[in-house]
């Protein structure tokens, strides 16, 4: 799921519901070991933000002949990353771990997943680009 989904508010898939107040983000839920996302025993979920470099500057500007906006500065190192503010609850009652991972997919910390009429629920960390749920 990628876009604006803060204006769609909770997204109701199939095993996977998504929650996110970010004006612009992508998550993916993939199953590791190739079994449908309700019954898989490992999920990694990565979450993807607005990405730009430090002093990046536009200006409002008419793009052919609507409104947009032209780049006034490329800006420079380093690259800052909005935090995210996502939360999934998944229907899967194999799962009962969440991990955060490092860019190397190094397990960094434990998150708390909660247990809920069948389902599991966790926040994505804000400064976590992934997570495994095993």
């Amino acid at each position: 799921m990628a876009g604006c989904l803060k204006q769609g508010g909770l997204f109701k898939l199939a095993d996977v519901e998504i929650q996110s107040s970010d004006d612009y983000a992508t998550v993916l839920v993939v199953s590791m070991d190739d079994k449908p996302l309700k019954d898989s025993a490992q999920i990694l979920v990565q979450v993807g933000t607005t990405e730009r470099p430090s002093g990046w500057k536009t200006k409002p500007a008419q793009v052919s002949g609507r409104p947009g906006e032209e780049v006034v500065s490329f800006g420079h190192a380093p690259w800052m990353i909005v935090g995210s503010h996502v939360s999934l609850s998944m229907a899967n009652s194999r799962i009962s771990r969440a991990r955060s991972l490092d860019p190397n997919g190094v397990p960094v910390k434990d998150l708390l997943l909660e247990s809920a009429a069948g389902r599991k629920r966790f926040e994505f960390p804000r400064d976590a680009l992934y997570v495994v749920l095993q």
